[in-house]
């Protein structure tokens, strides 16, 4: 079967977040070694679950013969939701909106999230 597009989901490192101008994040030259147009869906601070929320909403352009790349984050990022954002990743470098996240959250939610994800 021969791959007819490629995809890519992850966060600022799929993103090429801290790339100079002209230069391309990987998913590019990725493509272009195996002469594919590619559609990078990676966005700079997405949590794992923003990134399998974006496979999901995304899961129907995808075609049995396409390629999926997915980034997925090094480090601890939790995720939360409202209506004016939608789904948002609260990261702990973030002080103030990590702790206003943590407020709410009992340990059950932390531990129904952690059996979800693994």
């Amino acid at each position: 079967m021969t791959t007819t597009k490629l995809y890519c989901f992850g966060d600022s490192w799929g993103a090429g977040a801290e790339l100079q101008r002209g230069q391309h994040p990987f998913v590019h030259w990725f493509a272009k070694e195996l002469d594919l147009p590619y559609f990078n869906l990676s966005k700079e601070g997405s949590s794992l679950g923003i990134i399998l929320h974006t496979i999901i909403k995304n899961a129907s352009k995808i075609k049995a013969t396409d390629t999926v790349l997915i980034v997925v984050p090094p480090d601890t990022r939790w995720y939360d939701e409202n209506a004016e954002q939608g789904f948002y990743s609260v990261q702990n470098w973030q002080r103030d909106d990590y702790f206003k996240f943590l407020n709410n959250k009992t340990l059950e939610w932390f531990t129904i999230t952690i059996d979800l994800l693994s």
